[in-house]
């Protein structure tokens, strides 16, 4: 039996990824639920336009595919954001439509985010403007629109938010120190939906970028390294296993080691700052694995 789009899927997926993806009817209908919610997505936004570019379910699930990680399993898929996935791959071949609706539906949510850096209106719009460039504009060097970069799993809107948080604390790099108000914990969007997040950032902000400087210190200088690289410089493990001369699997478990030590470390450290119960401390650690990247960015972006 054919399956046409396991058989695209699969061809693009990171070689070492492959062998979890067995060809099957069952994978071929998950592929072309999601091939549809990503057409669907592309029909209401665009409607009878005629103009609006065709939909290609094997592009799309080759997109997904190509975004995935080495480790990935069919779990994964479960993960992926069609709709969003489909607007930002829209965007990233120059659909102004696209981008227009992109803009409309994620824009407030990154000055929400922008705010609480506590930017002035002229400078929150110098961001967005420079956020615009970043996304929607291939560079001289021939590199693509970043929103191609966005891997279809997560909110989109949170991934723009911390995009455009980063070009602020970058920007800053050079000028003033960022404190802690600024930066880590209180750099993220807020979530609406989870006030207990919003409390636990609210009341352990300062604690937790103490623990956090306190876990950074304890990494050995290849590990700060790696993360630098790997995190500022944009190398991925292809580029960092010819930096070091390693295969890319062994430069993936040097970034998954680095940040393991990074979550334990501070994870020690708070427990030993903060009186708290069991649950409150649970949901502290949930805290810091959903932030850790950001919180990783942040520190280094502003530590050179």
């Amino acid at each position: 039996m054919a399956f046409p789009l396991v058989e695209r899927f699969v061809a693009s997926l990171p070689e070492a990824a492959r062998p979890a993806f067995e060809p099957s009817a069952e994978l071929e209908a998950q592929l072309r639920e999601l091939a549809d919610q990503g057409e669907q997505s592309r029909r209401e936004r665009d409607g009878a336009r005629a103009s609006a570019p065709p939909f290609d379910a094997e592009t799309f699930v080759a997109a997904i595919a190509e975004r995935l990680p080495d480790d990935a399993t069919p779990r994964a898929l479960a993960q992926v954001r069609p709709d969003e996935l489909e607007l930002a791959l829209a965007c990233g071949v120059g659909d102004n439509h696209a981008i227009a609706a992109l803009e409309r539906r994620f824009f407030g949510e990154v000055e929400g985010a922008l705010a609480r850096l506590r930017l002035d209106r002229s400078r929150l719009d110098e961001v967005k403007q420079t956020l615009r460039a970043s996304l929607f504009v291939s560079s001289g060097e021939g590199r693509a629109p970043k929103i191609e970069s966005y891997s279809g799993r997560g909110s989109l809107g949170r991934w723009l938010c911390v995009t455009a948080v980063r070009i602020e604390l970058m920007a800053r790099r050079g000028t003033r120190p960022i404190s802690a108000d600024d930066g880590l914990l209180g750099a993220l969007p807020a979530q609406r939906d989870d006030p207990e997040l919003e409390h636990l950032k609210s009341h352990y902000r300062h604690q937790f970028a103490e623990a956090f400087g306190r876990a950074m210190k304890a990494l050995d200088d290849r590990q700060r390294n790696l993360l630098r690289q790997h995190y500022l410089d944009g190398l991925n493990i292809d580029r960092l296993g010819a930096l070091y001369d390693v295969h890319r699997a062994t430069a993936a478990r040097w970034i998954a080691r680095a940040r393991e030590v990074l979550y334990e470390q501070t994870r020690d450290a708070l427990r030993a700052m903060l009186d708290v119960d069991d649950s409150t401390y649970d949901s502290i650690l949930r805290l810091i694995q959903s932030q850790l990247d950001l919180s990783i960015r942040s520190y280094l972006t502003n530590s050179d």
